[in-house]
């Protein structure tokens, strides 16, 4: 079973406190408190359901997640377990905004232990190259001090003026559970200081490949022990995504993937399509100069639910065939999707972190047979579809802290053909969600793509 001590501690001077909607982080109780999550709606803004319920199709099953502090003989005196929807018990626990964290602590004491408290805390932090880690949540509360009394005793809780004075030896167990805030408030002082705004989001975990920029989540246990004796912690850290969804597509696009017809292009559906302006492309095949226009088009809303992809479409004009016939090949457009980090900085300017922009998608393309001859010339198209991997963290903004993903269009890179162009043709700023929309699930038409998986995320509720 995996286990992990960290010893964590945290300064009085918490910058953020939680949302007045949420009062206590903590609750006592001595069974299991397990309340599934709600289904989701559509989220393109900050509303959300208050939780998930277990009677929803395609929710995966909760798994527990156990850690110990062993003694020097290897025998495990504090465990704690975490229950949670991640794809196994050997994961990272993982929660979903509008899930609760539960869990338990439980001591097996060997010998007597002078004990006088146990806490539970959530931290939530970030961390970005050159500057210290910023606690931006912090939330605590006692299981069980000395003041509540014997914790054997039934009435614990109740119990006034009988503090328990003794040393604790043999087995106890204590339940919690945890509403995550949904937002933050914060003062004047930390707004400058992490340009975070009253009723912002908190932000997904994120951890580049690196380490240089972390937006991290742990459950911290301490253990206090009385006068000078050391104290134990264990920190769990736990995974967090924040709950978004594309928009609906058009009423024409969830129809065609409800009767798995052939998506309508632009011609016959503009509303399903943002065409963008045409770009004219010079270069020398194989030594005689050619022009051509090309025009990318991107489905619409612009976001998209990692774990499926973005549909695309190219269309490529030219008095020659041959040159139309070959922009519209599998390999010849360059179609990327890059991922990029800022940090804003004042008064407006923006510093780029992780050491740049990173590749993290590329459109696979096929020619379709239907062209066209008009006064322009010889006229072509390619459908596309750009793979959003799983695991890619949600666009997300988080007071000056930034993560965005850009579809980028590059020079045509075919057999025999050097580009004249500049370093692109073309850049737009897309949205990369947690969730799909609400509707007829997208389907794939590329022949290789045919057995792309497409099924639920992790946590997801269908």
């Amino acid at each position: 079973m995996p286990a992990e001590s960290l010893s964590s501690d945290f300064s009085s001077d918490h910058p953020f406190a939680l949302s007045e909607r949420t009062e206590s982080f903590i609750s006592l109780s001595r069974e299991w408190r397990q309340e599934p999550p709600s289904s989701p709606g559509i989220m393109s803004t900050s509303s959300a359901p208050s939780r998930y319920r277990a009677s929803d199709n395609g929710l995966r099953s909760q798994v527990e997640h156990i850690y110990t502090l062993d003694t020097t003989r290897n025998v495990p005196w504090l465990t704690v377990k975490l229950r949670s929807w991640a794809p196994s018990s050997q994961s990272l626990p993982n929660y979903t905004e509008g899930q609760c964290i539960t869990g338990s602590v439980e001591l097996d004491l060997r010998t007597p232990n002078g004990i006088k408290a146990i806490t539970v805390s959530l931290k939530g932090y970030y961390v970005i190259p050159g500057h210290f880690p910023k606690t931006f949540l912090h939330s605590s509360e006692t299981l069980w001090d000395s003041s509540m009394g014997d914790p054997r005793s039934g009435d614990m809780f109740l119990s006034q003026g009988s503090s328990f004075s003794g040393q604790l030896f043999g087995k106890y167990a204590w339940s919690f559970t945890s509403d995550l805030p949904r937002t933050l408030v914060s003062s004047a002082k930390q707004k400058t200081s992490f340009g975070i705004q009253r009723g912002e989001r908190l932000p997904p975990s994120l951890k580049t490949k690196l380490g240089q920029t972390q937006v991290g989540y742990d459950v911290i246990i301490r253990i206090k022990r009385y006068g000078l004796r050391c104290n134990s912690s264990l920190t769990i850290p736990i995974g967090y995504t924040s709950l978004s969804r594309p928009g609906p597509g058009s009423f024409l696009r969830q129809l065609a993937y409800q009767n798995d017809t052939p998506i309508p292009f632009f011609d016959s559906d503009p509303s399903g399509w943002r065409l963008f302006p045409s770009i004219e492309v010079h270069g020398i095949f194989y030594k005689r100069r050619i022009s051509f226009t090309c025009t990318l088009a991107l489905a619409l809303p612009l976001a998209y639910a990692r774990g499926s992809f973005v549909p695309c479409a190219l269309v490529i004009k030219s008095p020659d065939p041959q040159v139309a016939e070959l922009m519209t090949s599998p390999r010849a457009p360059c179609v990327l999707l890059k991922r990029m980090i800022t940090r804003r900085s004042w008064p407006d300017d923006e510093i780029t972190l992780d050491g740049g922009e990173k590749l993290v998608g590329n459109a696979s393309w096929m020619p379709l047979h239907n062209s066209s001859v008009n006064r322009q010339g010889f006229e072509k198209i390619a459908q596309g579809e750009i793979d959003l991997s799983p695991v890619l963290t949600p666009s997300f903004k988080f007071g000056k802290l930034e993560l965005k993903y850009f579809v980028e269009m590059l020079p045509f890179d075919a057999p025999g053909f050097t580009p004249l162009n500049g370093d692109y043709l073309l850049r737009v700023e897309v949205v990369v969600t947690s969730f799909p929309a609400k509707g007829p699930r997208p389907k794939s038409y590329l022949p290789l793509a045919q057995n792309r998986r497409l099924g639920p995320l992790p946590g997801e509720v269908r």
